[in-house]
């Protein structure tokens, strides 16, 4: 991954290794859970629907950039809930790496932190 934030195991992720060790997993990617929570596409795209009812579409975005960006939603409500609005976590590598792999795009931004207003 890019940025050092990014470069994180999902074992050093309180959160993220509580659902790891629950499903008795050797990496968070491998539970039950997360293909059907991250990588489903129907699944996503009613994630999708939510969001957009919620806080109104993503203009601009090609569907892939959509599916990503509810993945990674997707990701943190199963791992920590809700975090607020402008709240940010980066996410383990290997989450990150299983989502761009299935919803491929030509650039990636990697994680940032909201701007500060």
């Amino acid at each position: 991954m890019p940025t050092l934030p990014e470069s994180r195991c999902c074992r050093e992720t309180d959160e993220v290794n509580e659902r790891r060790e629950e499903a008795g997993a050797n990496c968070i990617t491998e539970h039950d859970g997360f293909e059907p929570i991250c990588l489903n596409e129907h699944v996503l795209r009613v994630a999708y629907f939510q969001y957009r009812q919620q806080y109104g579409p993503r203009q601009g975005h090609e569907i892939n950039e959509q599916y990503r960006y509810t993945a990674y939603r997707q990701f943190v409500r199963w791992c920590w809930g809700f975090l607020g609005r402008q709240v940010r976590v980066p996410l383990p590598s290997c989450v990150v790496r299983q989502i761009r792999d299935k919803f491929a795009s030509e650039e990636n931004v990697g994680f940032q932190y909201p701007p500060i207003h």
